[in-house]
């Protein structure tokens, strides 16, 4: 099942789109969104979920947002109410890489690292890459 909006901190719900077109991923790139290696990240971690960018994972849910809203809130103000569910990020991310197909097979192998790795790292906050 495709996600289509989110439930916010605050308690706003907001519509979501995780199917992006060549062009929005090239603009994304160059906001600094999503890292210049997300296409070689996005192959290695559908075989090995630990390949995966967690900052990529982090901004997914923007991304999304983004691709639906494009006036919508700007990136701080998004991260202040997006709640930090590992889950939810992992099944954006997954739809962002894979779009319709093989989304929830990503999805889970993802959940299953990621909780892995913030039982490790503790606290982790996503980043915008630099330009």
């Amino acid at each position: 099942m495709t996600i289509n909006e989110i439930t916010l901190t605050d308690g706003k719900t907001v519509q979501i789109n995780t199917l992006i077109s060549l062009g929005q991923l090239k603009k994304f790139q160059n906001d600094g969104l999503i890292s210049k290696t997300f296409m070689q990240d996005m192959v290695a971690a559908q075989s090995d979920p630990s390949k995966m960018s967690f900052d990529d994972m982090y901004n997914s849910a923007y991304i999304a947002y983004k691709n639906k809203n494009e006036d919508g809130m700007e990136y701080e103000d998004f991260q202040d109410v997006m709640p930090l569910d590992l889950e939810l990020l992992g099944q954006i991310y997954a739809e962002l890489i894979n779009g319709k197909v093989k989304k929830h097979e990503m999805a889970k192998n993802f959940n299953q690292h990621a909780n892995k790795q913030s039982s490790k790292s503790g606290k982790n906050k996503g980043k915008k890459y630099q330009k």
